[in-house]
């Protein structure tokens, strides 16, 4: 949004982003059963590789901001800034930030 103020103009920009992903998995073969087309590996009877499965869950977070400075429409400031955080990295190194200026 730019707001004029006689030779002066402001405008600014924030923005929130968020994740969060969660899964589950289970693998195995199962033979012996007695139809073609089986729907679940426990109506099998022989077990030709044992069950494996895994779990996840993630999250990450971001913030992105933007002010812009215009002075006479001839003279242009600008600063941007983003900030990161991320579930992988240790609680004291889970977010990072970069700054922008123009």
């Amino acid at each position: 949004m730019l707001i004029p103020l006689a030779k002066h103009a402001v405008s600014a920009l924030f923005l929130y982003e968020q994740t969060q992903l969660k899964g589950s998995t289970m693998t195995g073969k199962m033979g012996g059963y007695n139809f073609n087309d089986p729907v679940d590996l426990s109506l099998g009877t022989e077990f030709i590789s044992n069950p494996t499965g895994s779990h996840s869950d993630k999250a990450t977070i971001g913030y992105v901001g933007r002010f812009n400075y215009i002075f006479d429409k001839r003279y242009l400031a600008e600063f941007a800034f983003r900030v990161d955080g991320s579930y992988k990295f240790a609680k004291d190194k889970r977010w990072d930030s970069s700054l922008l200026y123009l």
